[in-house]
């Protein structure tokens, strides 16, 4: 988000990105019931499509990003934290592989 609005009104629109979001969740609940028990779980998804591709639509035209800057694989691997990134990949790959052979 700091990438996308100034840091002067940052605050402004994260409120209103929390109230999107809350006004969504509340929403999608009874709805979702709704629409389940009238016209079918299946077209809950179906109606999803269109939503996405509307915003996908709406991000593309709303939005000004500035470009990224090209660069070649070896300076974006450089930029990986391999010391963070162990421990997080082998306790999520322990943890998984004790859930397989425990059968849960």
């Amino acid at each position: 988000m700091s990438d996308v609005v100034a840091l002067r009104s940052r605050g402004t629109w994260q409120g209103v990105l929390n109230i999107i979001f809350s006004t969504g969740s509340m929403i999608v609940a009874p709805l979702g019931g709704y629409l389940a028990d009238t016209i079918g779980w299946r077209w809950a998804f179906i109606m999803q499509f269109p939503a996405i591709i509307l915003a996908f639509i709406a991000a593309l035209l709303a939005l000004h990003l500035p470009p990224h800057p090209t660069s070649d694989l070896k300076s974006k691997l450089k930029r990986i934290d391999s010391e963070a990134l162990s421990p997080s990949s082998s306790s999520s790959s322990f943890s998984s592989t004790v859930s397989n052979v425990a059968g849960t």
